[in-house]
């Protein structure tokens, strides 16, 4: 029997708001990610708005450029999605381990959706950061994923990209009570917990690539979130 060396797909993420598309290509050097490439491409108001998707043409034809621009024919692709069309909610509960319908929150018959632990209070209680879409979202990604021949690996939100980056930078040295210090001195916000300094460690940018790092660090950040969630298969929502 001859051995076939398993194929190492490379990875596209994609960042999607209501103002623009950030679309990059990463791959993994020990403990860098090296930006390969990298376009931001701003979005009229009513190609997406509240993350529905109202123009797919144009976003297909974007996607399929960069694609096309670098050779990435068989990439995998990971996208995560930020705008006020989201369900996302800081939630406690009294359960460091609860269930899915141990929470009670509205509409979510009618949403795709999951959440992620994050720290303790001093109450006794536990704060969750929760994000979801609805099923008529999902079947527009899907969709267009399926009419751009993309290999769409995961679809998530950007916060949730931004805490598995910051869970990965942690390592073994990762608790859930530093995370819950960390969120409350930035008031809870998500964006405030990966820094511009924190990007420049992880990240070398191409020699042909035009990036502004400082300008760049939360896009940056998220991608690089999605493509350790995809590397190390961790199971984002």
């Amino acid at each position: 029997m001859w051995l076939i060396p398993k194929k190492q797909h490379e990875l596209v993420t994609i960042i999607l708001g209501d103002n623009q598309l950030v679309l990059s290509w990463l791959k993994p050097k020990k403990q860098l990610f090296i930006v390969q490439a990298y376009r931001v491409v701003p979005l009229a108001p009513l190609d997406v708005k509240n993350s529905y998707i109202f123009n797919p043409t144009v976003l297909k034809s974007h996607i399929h450029q960069f694609l096309a621009t670098h050779k990435l024919t068989n990439a995998a692709i990971a996208c995560a999605l930020s705008g006020p069309g989201i369900m996302e909610q800081l939630i406690t509960h009294p359960m460091a381990t609860p269930c899915k319908e141990d929470f009670t929150l509205q509409h979510t018959t009618r949403l795709v959706w999951d959440y992620r632990y994050l720290y303790p209070q001093d109450d006794g209680t536990f704060t969750f950061y929760a994000c979801g879409i609805s099923q008529q979202q999902l079947l527009q990604y899907k969709l267009l994923a399926m009419a751009a021949h993309l290999h769409l690996q995961s679809l998530t939100s950007k916060r949730m990209a931004l805490l598995t980056l910051y869970r990965c930078m942690q390592g073994n040295a990762f608790r859930h009570s530093q995370l819950g210090a960390v969120m409350q001195r930035n008031n809870n916000n998500i964006e405030q917990l990966c820094t511009v300094d924190m990007v420049r460690r992880l990240v070398t940018i191409a020699p042909h690539v035009s990036l502004d790092i400082q300008t760049e660090a939360q896009n940056l950040a998220a991608a690089v979130g999605l493509a350790l969630a995809a590397q190390y298969d961790k199971g984002i929502a």
